[in-house]
């Protein structure tokens, strides 16, 4: 593939630029060391086969940015429950 543009990383920061060019018909392409996307954002699955959440699981109202781009692919977010007590939602 020949590209004017290349993003090293298919992480969070990756993928944003990638369809951020996208969306503006920029030609690139991403390197990602990794057989899979998404960098630290990853999700394992327990010896009980349980999911668990190993990045990019927080989102603060200070960062609009981010929440722009959330409302713009249609993901939703869910609020995290704060207190003394550990809460998991499957």
């Amino acid at each position: 593939m020949q590209a004017k543009i290349t993003i090293i990383g298919a992480g969070l920061t990756g993928l944003t630029l990638a369809y951020l060019l996208k969306r503006e018909n920029f030609d690139f392409q991403i390197l990602e060391a990794r057989p899979r996307l998404g960098g630290r954002i990853f999700t394992k699955m327990s010896g009980n086969h349980i999911p668990i959440d190993l990045g990019a699981a927080w989102l603060w109202d200070y960062n609009p940015q981010m929440k722009s781009l959330l409302a713009e692919l249609k993901l939703e977010i869910f609020p995290q429950i704060m207190g003394n007590t550990v809460w998991y939602q499957q």
